[in-house]
């Protein structure tokens, strides 16, 4: 979730992608699994928002503010 808000709620994506890889995610973090079995007690949908921010990964920091 920190990762979302720093590409989202900040506009930091260089921050967010450099969270997203000291996380240690592999490239489809929700590969395998059937059913989702993170729960937010706030209620975010936690895998559609890495799903959101898994390209992120990918793209060269140059193009990243």
């Amino acid at each position: 979730m920190r990762a979302y808000m720093y590409a989202y709620g900040y506009k930091q994506a260089r921050l967010s992608k450099e969270t997203l890889l000291e996380a240690g995610l592999s490239d489809n973090a929700c590969d395998g699994c059937d059913t989702c079995q993170v729960h937010c007690p706030c209620g975010f949908q936690v895998a559609q928002k890495i799903a959101a921010l898994q390209p992120l990964t990918t793209i060269p920091d140059i193009f990243l503010t």
